[in-house]
């Protein structure tokens, strides 16, 4: 698969921001739906603290955000929090 183009992130990039997490787990769901769109909008850097400072749920969501951006996970990233997101 081709890598993603700037018109199918800009889409990918609203598309998650449209996502409201509901239940229990939201503020972790929010913060890896943060984690894709920051790494969409402006990269993470995986050598810094930041990196450190994430959750693993999170790092795991950057490297599918990645995967997704180089053509390598068909399945976009919004439509994996399906059924926790309104």
């Amino acid at each position: 698969m081709a890598r993603k183009s700037k018109q199918e992130i800009e889409t990918e990039i609203k598309k998650l921001k449209a996502l409201k997490p509901v239940g229990s787990y939201r503020s972790k769901i929010a913060g890896e739906i943060n984690s894709a769109v920051e790494e969409l909008e402006l990269g993470v850097d995986q050598t810094a603290e930041e990196w450190n400072e994430m959750t693993w749920e999170e790092r795991d969501t950057v490297q599918q955000t990645i995967d997704w951006k180089n053509g390598d996970n068909p399945q976009a990233l919004s439509e994996g929090f399906k059924g926790c997101c309104e």
